[in-house]
């Protein structure tokens, strides 16, 4: 039976690879049985691969290499079991971001399908909406103005990173423009907020209730137009409006370069008489 593997030989048996071995042995994790003085090889003898086995299980759990060297050079089961219920609460806290990440996928995947389908453009609807958390920036906007330096106050303002703005910027205008029919400006910039922590000051309710709503093909520069549809739908119903619209693209230049894929969708928050 073979006493003495090269590194090599103990990289294929353990899967490792080589300069890892090497990076064990400069940081102390290993001992080589033996250097040879001219070549400066390593070697190891089948005492290491106990050692190995260990280090490998408790990488694969998580632990640190520093963590990993305290317990394997003072073989303490108290010191293990402490560093493992360390690590269960990070893996938790772990698996909690990955379902919060799961979640925001399977949610944008059905709001660019449902945009997709091109159902019910064009038609007004009535929906019911839970409460929803935006962070705001309160600004007069042009309707056909150039959105790209207004998200960027909104990200500075929020500081939340650029990757959360996709698909869930919004605009508003306010509950008394829209009953006057003057929808040539927005009066705020949104972001809805999908569990992303920001600072409370900044941060806003949308009122859950009821909205009619409205999608349209194209972007905010095109509103203007079924603002007027709602307003018209909202009068013959004798309706009044409690708030200030939400409105929201769903598909745009973030997504397509096909306009007439573009979605946009209107809502405003109203009670019946």
């Amino acid at each position: 039976m073979k006493d003495i593997f090269t590194i090599g030989e103990v990289s294929r048996l353990f899967q490792l690879k080589s300069s890892a071995l090497r990076y064990y042995c400069d940081i102390g994790l290993l001992t080589p049985t033996y250097v040879d003085p001219v070549t400066g090889y390593r070697y190891f003898s089948t005492a290491h691969f106990e050692r190995l086995n260990t280090i490998k299980y408790l990488q694969t759990l998580g632990l640190s290499l520093q963590e990993i060297q305290t317990f394997v050079d003072n073989r303490d089961p108290v010191y293990l079991v402490n560093q493992l219920h360390a690590q269960r609460e990070i893996t938790h806290q772990k698996i909690k971001e990955l379902q919060e990440i799961k979640q925001k996928i399977d949610n944008r995947i059905q709001q660019i399908e449902d945009a997709l389908s091109q159902q019910d453009i064009g038609v007004v609807k009535e929906q019911i909406f839970p409460i929803r958390e935006m962070v705001v920036l309160r600004q007069t906007i042009p309707s056909g103005a150039d959105l790209e330096l207004f998200i960027r106050n909104l990200e500075n303002s929020s500081k939340l990173q650029s990757a959360v703005f996709l698909g869930k910027i919004g605009m508003s205008i306010a509950k008394q423009k829209i009953e006057k029919g003057q929808f040539d400006f927005y009066d705020a910039i949104f972001l809805l907020l999908e569990n992303e922590a920001v600072d409370e000051a900044v941060q806003e309710e949308i009122p859950g209730g009821l909205y009619v709503t409205l999608r349209f093909q194209g972007t905010h520069a095109a509103a203007s137009t079924y603002y007027e549809q709602l307003l018209q739908y909202i009068k013959q119903k004798h309706y009044e409006i409690i708030g200030d619209s939400v409105e929201v693209t769903h598909i745009d230049y973030g997504l397509s370069n096909n306009t007439n894929k573009f979605v946009t969708e209107i809502q405003i928050p109203v009670i019946t008489s």
